[in-house]
């Protein structure tokens, strides 16, 4: 059998991880690669070079059960969270926001009864930065302690919080960041069917934990570009060699703690981003370019650009195997989920409709605005869509939940809009 094709078996074979997973080393120059199809793009002559090997550090974790207790911000119960954060709402009734007002630490907030009141805690000291919501009961949250003013070389520890019942009683752990980790930009992946772990990408490594230990399989000369879940199946991971190969491959954590990687292909560019439907239908990205594969990713199909005007960011999220969503063009000076355009598609990302938004005005006391910016804050298969509406950059505002039952078609307001904190 010829060598290339040994490796291409090799790669989409399923293996378990010992203390070497799987090792294609420099030696092997393969001059001949051929192991996906592109529809408009192929690539011929490749030489592949991908080294695999777990690495385990310590994260010198420190598991806590804590509870928290609403405290009091400017009668918060009556207000709503603005600014600077993120809002996901699992349920109609039930949402889960985080927002960071100051330097001096953050806020958690808290709803069940769809925005009516809202419950705050305080978190002197810690920098939240992404939170997930799976379901009304699970949540999760990844933030940092914020380092000492004062530190000349600062290692802030990663804070990973956890709830399983709604959060009456939440487990944390303290975790060390990983080698060479920044938690600036930091991406969490958080436990779920076929990843029963928390995973960080930092510095374009990708590093687990199941609270004691990271783990990684990647040297810092290859580059993780982008992880996505795959629907019961673990992570879809994207990396690009030192050679400037692209592929894309699974890993799953079992309850535990073994690992399984496999399922490794070629991707037609460099891919900051993915969205899968099934463990076969997928969607992958680079920042000019669409790609979507139905054999799980031996070979894909060119789909043309991003819809929208230019390229700044962007999210697809896919509600079957035709029709899905694209929200782009993110905000000046906002976070990567303040985007101001969405899209939808019909035909599997061949070709797309710009989905016209309500026009929203809020009053303060002396100023009148208009709400712009919004972030995807849930999705129910296979029409409904939910929008925390703007600002989330923190440019002033209330911002208001939107929801379509019919895939963008007609939006509805929330029964609770939002008031001024402190104003009843």
């Amino acid at each position: 059998m010829h060598v290339a094709e040994q490796i291409s078996n090799l790669l989409r074979r399923p293996t378990r991880l010992g203390v070497l997973a799987v090792m294609i080393g420099g030696s092997l120059a393969l001059t001949s690669m051929n192991l996906a199809v592109y529809a408009h793009s192929r690539i011929s002559t490749t030489t592949a070079r991908i080294l695999w090997q777990k690495r385990t550090v310590a994260a010198n974790g420190q598991k806590t059960t804590i509870s928290f207790r609403p405290q009091s911000l400017q009668n918060s119960t009556r207000g709503v969270p603005g600014g600077w954060g993120q809002v996901k709402w699992p349920t109609a009734n039930v949402a889960w926001a985080w927002i960071q007002p100051h330097m001096n630490g953050g806020f958690l907030e808290h709803t069940t009864n769809g925005g009516k009141t809202w419950s705050f805690w305080y978190t002197p000291r810690i920098e939240w930065s992404q939170v997930a919501a799976i379901g009304a009961q699970s949540v999760s949250l990844l933030g940092q302690r914020l380092p000492n003013p004062h530190a000349i070389h600062p290692h802030p520890p990663l804070l990973w919080l956890h709830t399983t019942n709604g959060g009456r009683v939440w487990t944390r752990w303290t975790l060390t960041s990983p080698p060479l980790g920044h938690s600036i930009n930091t991406t969490a992946i958080f436990p779920r069917t076929g990843f029963q772990a928390l995973g960080v990408d930092q510095g374009g490594q990708f590093w687990w934990t199941r609270g004691v230990r990271w783990h990684t399989l990647w040297p810092s000369s290859d580059r993780v570009t982008a992880i996505t879940f795959i629907p019961g199946q673990g992570e879809e991971v994207a990396v690009q060699t030192t050679m400037h190969t692209n592929w894309a491959g699974r890993i799953t954590v079992s309850a535990n703690g073994q690992v399984t990687t496999g399922g490794w292909t070629q991707t037609p560019d460099s891919i900051t981003g993915m969205d899968w439907f099934t463990s076969t239908d997928g969607w992958v990205w680079s920042p000019s370019e669409l790609w979507h594969t139905t054999n799980g990713g031996i070979t894909w199909t060119a789909l043309g650009p991003w819809p929208g005007t230019r390229w700044s960011g962007g999210q697809l999220i896919m509600t079957s195997a035709q029709t899905g969503f694209a929200a782009v063009e993110s905000t000046n000076g906002g976070p990567p989920w303040d985007y101001t355009e969405l899209w939808r598609t019909r035909s599997a990302g061949r070709t797309w409709t710009r989905i016209r938004l309500p026009v929203i005005h809020y009053q303060l006391p002396n100023f009148t605005g208009t709400l712009v910016g919004f972030d995807v804050a849930a999705v129910r298969p296979p029409h409904t869509l939910t929008l925390w509406y703007g600002p989330v950059s923190g440019s002033g505002g209330l911002p208001q939940r939107i929801w379509s039952p019919n895939a963008g078609n007609t939006w509805h307001l929330a029964n609770h809009q939002a008031v001024e904190p402190g104003t009843q």
